[in-house]
């Protein structure tokens, strides 16, 4: 680096230092400059707050944090008391995922046999970028077509057809 971009490089610097420029990432909380002082003012009298009003006997009046809409009552799970470093994350429902129309197969073997077809594509995948001049006579997909007797990645293999 040249004497002069040094200097340049100094002086401009020195101007985003008067600038009063705060430096942005993860570390600018540890170079904020001090907050600035609070004003002391004297807090206005609060007001004492109207009673409720009162409520007629037909709507109940739903328990707080509840969500209402006309004809449903939603209440949201009780708070659960956590550590302050404690992280909770709400568990996913499992749901049982509808077949195909006619697919005979659990869906333990749909999977197995998605796997399959997926080991088989990037097997031939894998084949082709090994020996690049080995010519590619069919695409992978139709390999495994034949291979694994399925006509697609989410068909019913020949040999789990009833």
């Amino acid at each position: 680096m040249s004497f002069a971009r040094f200097v340049t490089f100094a002086a401009l610097a020195a101007l985003a230092a008067c600038a009063g420029l705060q430096p942005a990432g993860r570390s600018a909380m540890s170079h904020s400059a001090p907050p600035p002082p609070q004003q002391t003012q004297a807090a206005p009298a609060a007001e004492p707050a109207p009673p409720p009003a009162a409520t007629s006997a037909a709507a109940p009046t739903p328990p707080p944090g509840a969500v209402t809409v006309p004809g449903v009552a939603v209440t949201p799970p009780p708070p659960r008391t956590t550590d302050e470093n404690e992280i909770v994350v709400p568990g996913v429902q499992a749901q049982q995922v509808q077949p195909p129309h006619g697919d005979p197969r659990t869906q333990s073997e749909r999977m197995a046999d998605i796997r399959a077809w997926d080991h088989c594509v990037t097997r031939m995948q894998d084949q082709g970028a090994r020996d690049p001049m080995r010519p590619d006579l069919e695409a992978p997909e139709d390999y495994c077509r034949r291979a694994l007797h399925m006509a697609d990645r989410l068909a019913v293999p020949d040999n789990r057809q009833p």
